[in-house]
């Protein structure tokens, strides 16, 4: 089992896909179908009403030319209609009697989408969730979360089966040259067919990178959410605001919420008038996250509100511009919303929200290592526990807006106490000259990344920048440079205050090398 998902992940990761948008949209919905289908064969002699109406829905959403299912639905009938499809999967599978099409939350943005969906995630604690989050710092299987927590890889040996079953039908009925799945395609996909194999009340799903040709897309969203507009990936999302606010609006849906953070000047007029904006619901004065940027609380509790007003409105399908924010699959769509259990949220009060924020994990966003921590980390690397006060923050931010809002947030928090050092790796696709602007005169090392895809030298950074700033070094050895730091900084008494960021590589190569946990 274990060298089958290892194998399909490795082939996704070399795979040069030539799956459109268009095509990964039948895919996803094809998925639907052929998980509902599985499922009421396994359970068909106690299956719940709610398991037909979903099937139903699924199917009737799916072009004609490749839905396989016969007009009588029976056991030895759906059988036949699977096996037609391809030779069924030789995984344990867990029936579900009430199946569940869940409310779909896709998360988009420049900065902030991990943190947001870990927030609604944690929110939402009463239902059911699933979670597509990315990247991961220390496995694989981090990417995809059931109720905030990995899921057993176990799991995965099934849902992978199907995915190749479903590419294989498909490629055969469009008459579409053989190709696969890329990594990102892959873990969306499967994430989308594990929110169904769990029976999730509602999937939040992060897209990868801008929004109009991402695999999330493939799915409507109920809850669309733009966290950010700033420049990064300008190879694919284009060089102004404008540009990339256009491509990551497209996860919208004519019928749903929208919530944009950023100003909606960026966006067409169309645009503006026609998508349903919510306004950001306000925080309690009681709430006030130290470390969790405020917008993303701000989104995060809109969402939950909105969840708990949902109802199906009116949809007329119509082009606005150049957008296509109509339904892909209506059906599903609206059975989801008729059967959802989100209703059935309480109130969120302030105590609750202040406890809910306060035991939220959000790994790699401004984490302060705990002493355990610490100890660990200083002994991975062979050091000693320095005898003044030791900080040590590990931060994901990769690019200039999200380092400065970064920079900002652990300046209130070290308030000006002790010398700090910043340990920054970021990739050759990221602006490195402007995000080491934002530090100002504060003391930088640059590190290498030890990543077989994303891997950065020390010569990549000396080709982008030929002079270096007066405060930005170079730095080949970690340990060297740390030993260096802390006989420095000894015999002042004075705290030390080190923070690694600029990249979810950098931190996953520290925690390899040091046996870190920030889980």
């Amino acid at each position: 089992m274990d060298k089958y998902i290892s194998h399909q992940i490795n082939r996704a990761i070399q795979s040069q896909s030539s799956l459109t948008i268009a095509d990964l949209t039948i895919i996803a919905q094809l998925l639907r179908v052929y998980y509902y289908s599985y499922n009421l064969w396994q359970t068909y002699e106690h299956a719940s009403p709610e398991s037909l109406q979903i099937l139903e829905a699924v199917s009737q959403d799916l072009p004609a030319k490749y839905n396989f299912l016969p007009k009588n639905l029976d056991t030895q009938s759906l059988e036949q209609a699977l096996k037609q499809v391809g030779a069924l999967p030789e995984a344990n599978f867990i029936p579900q009697a009430q199946p569940k099409l869940p409310l779909v939350i896709t998360v988009g943005g420049t900065n902030g989408k991990g943190t947001t969906s870990l927030l609604i995630t944690s929110l939402l604690s009463s239902l059911q969730v699933v979670t597509l989050n990315s990247p991961h710092l220390h496995q694989y299987n981090e990417r995809t979360l059931l109720n905030g927590k990995p899921i057993a890889y176990e799991h995965y040996f099934w849902a992978l089966q199907v995915l190749d079953i479903i590419l294989a039908f498909y490629l055969a009925r469009s008459g579409k040259q053989a190709t696969y799945y890329n990594f990102s395609q892959q873990n969306t996909l499967l994430t989308q067919l594990l929110s169904y194999y769990f029976a999730a009340d509602v999937f939040v799903q992060e897209v990868g990178i801008g929004g109009v040709y991402d695999t999330a897309n493939a799915l409507d969203a109920h809850l669309a959410i733009i966290t950010s507009i700033g420049l990064d990936h300008t190879a694919w999302l284009g060089k102004s605001l404008t540009s990339v606010a256009a491509n990551k609006i497209a996860t919208a849906r004519l019928p749903s919420g929208v919530i944009f953070v950023a100003s909606q000047d960026l966006l067409a007029q169309q645009v503006r008038e026609h998508l349903h904006f919510l306004p950001l619901l306000p925080l309690p004065e009681e709430i006030k996250p130290s470390l969790i940027p405020h917008s993303n609380v701000q989104v995060s509790l809109t969402a939950y509100q909105y969840l708990r007003e949902l109802n199906a409105k009116p949809y007329i399908p119509q082009t606005i511009a150049d957008y296509d924010f109509n339904l892909r699959a209506p059906a599903s769509y609206f059975t989801a919303i008729s059967l959802s259990r989100v209703k059935q949220l309480a109130k969120l009060n302030a105590s609750t929200l202040a406890h809910i924020l306060a035991r939220v994990k959000l790994p790699g966003r401004l984490t302060f290592l705990q002493a355990e921590q610490k100890q660990q980390f200083i002994q991975g690397l062979g050091l000693r526990m320095p005898s003044c006060s030791l900080q040590i923050v590990m931060d994901v931010a990769h690019n200039p807006q999200a380092i400065e809002k970064s920079l900002s947030l652990l300046k209130e928090k070290f308030n000006q106490q002790g010398k700090t050092y910043y340990f920054v790796a970021m990739g050759k696709d990221k602006d490195l000259v402007t995000a080491l602007e934002c530090f100002k005169h504060e003391q930088v090392y640059l590190l290498p990344i030890a990543h077989e895809q994303r891997g950065v030298t020390l010569a990549d950074y000396q080709e982008r920048l030929p002079e270096l700033p007066a405060h930005v070094r170079l730095e080949a050895d970690l340990k060297t440079c740390l030993e260096q730091i802390f006989t420095q900084n000894q015999h002042r008494g004075q705290e030390i205050n080190l923070v690694f960021m600029g990249s979810f590589y950098l931190l996953s190569d520290i925690c390899a090398k040091t046996n870190l946990s920030l889980l």
